[in-house]
């Protein structure tokens, strides 16, 4: 697409009081003049008119011509312009209208604001629409690089950086790694993530190894100065082989002791564990004559126990009918309070009824009083004007009084409902009160029959169980004999321990003898253990350092991977350009790479080279961003006095230079 600007017309715009400049179409056109004379400002114009904007992107600034200090008032605004656009010549219209009414009782107007007012070819079109048609020729942040060459170079270096990358065409890693074996692995390696994620893992995976590294040495040297040391774990292992014998001979002597006494000592026990055995026997005849008791007292009491379980069986039998006769009475209050609940809204709907009546009267003898004066120019109205406003009053008034009748119908509709559940409910209510009247009786008539039962039980006596005397038991008194005449033979004075406390004495000076060499000869495998955690230690140790040299082999990979995606970045992208280049990387001293974009003219960044350096390589992006785009802007060059020589571009160009002319020159 390509765009010519064949016209431009400002009328009172940033102090240009009347001006059209024509545009040469196959040829540079050049405005000249002094400063202040309104070169720039033709810029200024055309952004405004396609855009609503100033060359800096502002919407809000004063764009009327101001006089000692105001900007003018009631007069025209504007800016117009042809446009070529494929060779169509397009008319548009941008203009800022003041806005002055003439509120009723005053004689004067007053200001309200500015609105914004389009045309398209001589029609007037919305805001919205005249936008939407600019931008289906050319979006604005596109037309503003495409027209300035020092725009692009001020906007931030990542939109740059994105900007380049979409000329340039995005690069596969695949293109990259596609002739070095190296990168294709790497590439398999990473498996969908991405590089800086990869990158990140690594130097986790490998800070950890050092660090657990790290550990390996002072585990080895604490290893060390824990071992004990060696001893003749030979000469130990006989030294308790002849302490175990000597401890088993000091066993044997104290088991001779202890045996004879040991066999006494058991026959006076069988004794007394005979006489407990009959003692039981006894008892067991006690307890029997006592359960017959119990039994006889327990079968004597059974009519009470019946009388009493009735009783328990009545009073729960009272107890749910208390809860039946609750549930019914709180039935009841409920019913009461909706009949009150009811009453109440009709009452008060009865007299917002009432209210309403006069409110509708009151509609009714309104009249029509409107003015028949203007409220704008204060001049008096036509006829058939007067006559709409009284039919619209008319009109208005049946409508409001239709309104308040049906709102007056759902209101007596409400009524009637009220009285419907005032009816429906008191109907309900004289049925819960025989309920709760049935209930009450039940309630009577079991409590008269739990007091009778009641009376009865207390009546009857309780049967106690008879005491009981075993020595009317001939079998009791028999086993109270025997049980006697064992206990006179047990001779209580039999003492089961034995005087062993010489041999007791050698057999624990042996034991302490004997632990004390377990105890050396266990350091024998401690040290075997500390030999085998240290090779352990050093096993580890190798492995962490095979792996972290792994890790930083895979490390450089990444890095030459990166450098070769780095050149073929800046190869494509400022194989786009003849004036100009971009270094889009930064190198830290560990030779890590950070993003970037600077432009560059003849290897000095863009804003410390001379005014000519600059447009030139501004004219080189313009005609980059061209190409991509196929599109083709004016394109406007300030300071044109400070280049020789421009390169040659396939777009419209407009040259503002400063001469000392106190008019402006278009030519």
């Amino acid at each position: 697409m390509k765009i010519q600007l064949k016209s431009l017309t400002m009328v009172n715009f940033m102090g240009e009081a009347n001006r059209t400049t024509i545009f040469n179409l196959d040829a540079p056109t050049t405005i000249a003049g002094a400063n202040g004379l309104g070169k720039s400002r033709h810029f200024e114009a055309f952004m405004w008119l396609l855009f609503g904007k100033d060359s800096a992107d502002r919407k809000d600034y004063e764009i009327k011509s101001i006089v000692n200090g105001a900007p003018l008032q009631k007069c025209e605004c504007s800016v117009a312009g042809e446009l070529v656009v494929d060779g169509e010549i397009i008319t548009i219209k941008r203009s800022f209208v003041e806005q002055w009414v003439k509120p009723r009782g005053c004689s004067e107007q007053i200001f309200k604001g500015n609105q914004t007012e389009c045309t398209w070819n001589g029609v007037p079109v919305k805001v919205g629409e005249f936008q939407k048609r600019i931008n289906a020729i050319i979006n604005d942040d596109i037309f503003k690089m495409l027209t300035n060459p020092l725009f692009f170079a001020t906007m931030d270096w990542k939109i740059q950086r994105e900007q380049l990358f979409q000329l340039a065409g995005k690069i596969e890693p695949t293109d990259i790694a596609k002739d070095n074996p190296a990168f294709m692995a790497l590439l398999d390696r990473i498996n969908g993530k991405s590089m800086a994620d990869f990158k990140k893992e690594l130097a986790f995976k490998k800070s950890r190894l050092k660090a657990e590294l790290d550990t390996i040495q002072p585990k080895i040297d604490q290893t060390h100065a824990l071992m004990p040391e060696a001893a003749d774990f030979a000469a130990i292992e006989r030294e308790i082989a002849e302490i175990d014998a000597a401890i088993a001979e000091c066993d044997r002597q104290i088991a001779d002791v202890t045996a004879s006494v040991r066999a006494a000592y058991q026959a006076e026990q069988n004794k007394i564990n005979q006489v407990n055995g009959i003692r039981r026997q006894m008892a067991d005849i006690e307890n029997a004559m006592k359960s017959a008791s119990a039994d006889a007292a327990f079968k004597a009491n059974e009519t009470r126990r019946a009388l009493e379980r009735e009783i328990q069986s009545a009073e729960r039998e009272l107890s749910s009918l208390e809860r039946e006769h609750a549930s019914i009475k709180r039935t009841l209050e409920g019913q009461d309070e909706t009949i009150i609940t009811a009453r109440s809204t009709k009452s008060r709907i009865e007299k917002e009824v009432d209210d309403f009546r006069n409110v509708v009267r009151a509609e009714k003898r309104r009249k029509y009083d409107g003015s028949t004066t203007c409220p704008v120019c204060g001049q008096e109205l036509p006829a058939d004007k007067i006559a709409e406003a009284q039919s619209k009053f008319n009109q208005s008034q049946a409508d409001k009084i239709a309104e308040m009748v049906k709102r007056g119908q759902g209101m007596n509709a409400e009524i009637a409902r009220q009285d419907e559940i005032i009816t429906r409910t008191e109907s309900e209510r004289a049925a819960t009160i025989g309920e709760l009247n049935a209930a009450a009786e039940r309630i009577t008539a079991k409590t008269a029959e739990i007091t009778d039962m009641k009376a009865r039980f207390a009546a009857m006596p309780v049967v106690a169980p008879l005491a009981v005397d075993p020595e009317g038991n001939p079998e009791w008194v028999k086993l109270r004999t025997q049980a006697d005449e064992i206990e006179r033979t047990i001779n209580n004075d039999v003492n089961a321990t034995a005087d062993t406390s010489a041999m007791t004495e050698r057999k624990a000076s042996l034991n302490a003898r004997r632990n004390a060499a377990v105890a050396t000869l266990a350091n024998r495998d401690t040290i075997q253990r500390c030999n085998q955690s240290i090779a352990e230690l050093e096993t580890q140790g190798k492995k962490l350092t095979q792996a972290i040299a792994d890790i930083e082999k895979e490390e450089f990979v990444i890095q030459e991977f990166t450098a070769a995606n780095i050149n073929e970045c800046e190869r494509r992208i400022n194989g786009l350009f003849h004036n100009v280049t971009f270094r889009l990387f930064n190198f830290t001293i560990d030779g890590n790479a950070s993003e970037t974009c600077i432009p560059l003219v003849e290897g000095v960044p863009f804003g410390r080279a001379n005014t000519a350096g600059r447009i030139n390589a501004g004219l080189d992006i313009i005609n980059a961003l061209c190409r991509h785009y196929n599109t083709y802007a004016p394109i406007f060059l300030d300071n044109a006095e400070s280049v020789n020589q421009f390169i040659e571009t396939d777009g419209q160009v407009i040259m503002m230079r400063v001469t000392t002319d106190p008019e402006l020159i278009i030519k």
